[in-house]
């Protein structure tokens, strides 16, 4: 698994071995950013991987996470995304 949040005005591109599962956009907040995950199945000589995006902006955050024994056939069964409103603050009572 492979998550890149950017800016949500750049697109990220990953190698074509790498299969995307979901995109998520923040809510509200500006900038907005955007999440983009991917999937890919580590074969024998993968060491590294490079993303590609469509500014010259940096990433937020990219994160990448290893899992062994899943089905190589359907890694991934169920996902879900959401996006929730920034929390606001009320006045203090008077």
């Amino acid at each position: 698994m492979l998550g890149s949040t950017q800016r949500s005005t750049t697109t990220v591109t990953a190698p074509s071995t790498y299969t995307q599962v979901a995109t998520v956009t923040s809510a509200e907040s500006s900038p907005l950013a955007t999440t983009t995950v991917f999937r890919h199945t580590v074969v024998t000589g993968d060491t590294s991987v490079t993303m590609t995006y469509s500014t010259n902006t940096s990433a937020y955050a990219v994160v990448v996470a290893v899992y062994s024994g899943v089905n190589p056939n359907q890694p991934i069964d169920v996902y879900a995304t959401g996006r929730q409103r920034p929390a606001r603050r009320s006045p203090p009572p008077r």
